[in-house]
């Protein structure tokens, strides 16, 4: 997809997966468990609050207009927004440069198919009962859904002209059509076509999969030995 489909839709898959989430954490503070619900309020407080204030205005009820809510919650987190752009766009895009230009890579990502807001809504906000999108799905266009940084900007032109002189591929024009606001915090990546440093902050997110892996692999050998002398 181009580069707005891609925004628009992860950034839409990433709120309703929390949509879910919040919803499962309500499930079983109704039914007395509350500490999912108070660990969900201390990682995603943006996305909490929307889902409370609707709930209070909801009387308690769930349903469609609360998930809309709360899935709208998910777009006021603008750091998590800012770290996805460098992660799943810009750094991706950087790594392409890369192995292209040292003949690692013989195709090369062309960003030509799209998909709209309309599409976008109609498959992320589908439940049994319908899609929970209660408003038009153009909000998705809006800036506070696929606005970028700055930088980003910057960065994804640079990518693209970049491309063009190596392989010919005129640029990606979706990037034109998205609304542009400052950083919401300083530059933490190279810039576009310079080498990934080999910091302890680039490290980070491998090291904390691996050590998850490691933690959910101990776990699960320990409820097999549970169950094991259960007999079961």
């Amino acid at each position: 997809m181009d580069v707005a489909s891609i925004l628009r839709t992860s950034r839409a898959k990433e709120a309703d997966a929390q949509v879910y989430a919040v919803l499962a954490c309500e499930e079983l503070k109704r039914q007395g468990d509350a500490e999912p619900s108070e660990q969900f309020k201390l990682f995603y407080p943006p996305i909490d609050k929307a889902f409370s204030e609707a709930l209070e205005k909801n009387n308690g009820q769930i349903d469609k207009r609360l998930m809309m809510e709360t899935f709208k919650g998910w777009y006021d987190q603008d750091n998590v927004k800012a770290s996805y752009e460098e992660g799943y766009i810009l750094k991706p895009m950087n790594l392409t440069l890369s192995e292209y230009a040292q003949g690692k890579k013989k195709e090369i990502y062309t960003f030509k198919k799209s998909t709209s807001a309309e599409r976008t809504a109609e498959l992320i906000g589908w439940t049994k009962e319908g899609s929970y999108f209660v408003e038009p799905p153009q909000l998705l266009n809006e800036d506070k859904f696929i606005g970028v940084c700055e930088r980003t900007m910057s960065d994804m032109e640079i990518f693209f002209e970049k491309r063009q002189q190596m392989t010919g591929i005129a640029p990606d024009t979706s990037i034109k059509t998205l609304p542009v606001h400052k950083d919401v915090f300083p530059r933490r990546r190279p810039l576009m076509g310079e080498k990934e440093p080999e910091t302890a902050e680039n490290k980070a997110p491998y090291d904390a999969i691996k050590k998850w892996s490691s933690t959910q692999r101990k776990h699960t050998i320990a409820m097999k030995k549970a169950l094991a002398a259960k007999g079961r």
